[in-house]
């Protein structure tokens, strides 16, 4: 899924609780019950296998980065139109959000070489 969906739902926990770590950690659980949601396109699977290991990386790479691009859009229109209150709470929940999918971009993208 991709990392704004979960940005997104993060948004709505972190303004809603105050405990940073209680948002934290119920951004995480929310991060893996949206993920329970059938998300894959069989399409992109067709699409994808292909292409050889080096051209999914790049496809891979870039789609992440337009994900990260689009994240820090909707962040910066959020606190430029003073629609959300940027607080401890609300850090935490998008931090964790988003947690899971970095840790296993970074793992892919590494071939397993980084053992975080």
């Amino acid at each position: 899924m991709y990392l704004t969906i979960h940005t997104s739902v993060s948004l709505v926990i972190g303004s809603q609780i105050q405990n940073p770590v209680l948002a934290f950690v119920l951004s995480f659980l929310a991060h893996f019950a949206l993920d329970c949601v059938p998300h894959d396109s069989k399409k992109m699977h067709n699409w994808l296998s292909n292409k050889t290991p080096d051209q999914k990386n790049k496809i891979f790479f870039f789609l992440a980065s337009a994900d990260f691009v689009l994240i820090f859009i909707l962040l910066a229109a959020l606190y430029l139109t003073d629609n959300i209150t940027f607080n401890a709470s609300l850090i935490a929940a998008v931090v964790s959000g988003i947690l899971p999918d970095v840790l296993w971009g970074i793992n892919s993208l590494t071939k397993g070489k980084n053992k975080l």
